[in-house]
């Protein structure tokens, strides 16, 4: 099946691919014929290829993006392992579980605290995975001040990252920056 890459013929920009078996002879114009190695290697590397006027796909380099749209997508990235890391990882309890950190959960787990009666020595909590684990009343209020720290730990490592975009001066410096 012969493939057919149509292209704007002023900057060579490939707009779609045709095959004569599917589309006949409605294929526009201009139209170059291309091996299925060189339509998967367009598919593969989108924006990256070109048709040149002598006719054939060649590679070009996407122009840089401004550095105002990296360093937003790169907070957004941040953000996003930043909530991952809270809500899918979890924070270690050291009993071999770990827990999510809510804000909801944490207030619960405070007032829990408050309503526990003297006689109560072991309390049920929940992990990441949503499985129970019995704990003693000392590691269940141990945990509830573990989970404010690692809460702000978390935030201070986020914002530290932000603070490390915001002072990068090139696209090599803000990619550096990892979670």
């Amino acid at each position: 099946m012969a493939l057919l890459a149509h292209y704007d013929e002023n900057t060579g920009e490939i707009l779609g691919f045709y095959s004569r078996d599917i589309h006949g002879d409605d294929i526009p114009f201009p139209a170059v014929e291309i091996a299925a190695e060189q339509w998967r290697e367009c598919l593969e590397n989108p924006g990256r290829r070109r048709i040149s006027p002598e006719g054939d796909v060649v590679s070009c380099e996407l122009p840089p993006l401004p550095l105002n749209e990296l360093v937003e997508r790169k907070r957004a990235e941040l953000s996003e392992a930043w909530s991952r890391e809270i809500t899918e990882t979890g924070m270690p309890t050291g009993l071999g579980f770990n827990v999510d950190f809510d804000i909801l959960d944490q207030q619960i787990w405070l007032e829990g605290v408050a309503v526990l009666g003297a006689d109560v020595t072991d309390v049920e909590v929940w992990d990441i995975g949503n499985r129970p684990h019995v704990v003693s009343r000392e590691e269940y209020v141990r945990i509830q001040g573990d989970q404010k720290e690692y809460y702000a730990r978390m935030l201070q490592r986020k914002w530290a990252l932000r603070k490390e975009v915001l002072a990068a001066e090139t696209a090599a410096e803000i990619e550096a920056i990892q979670w």
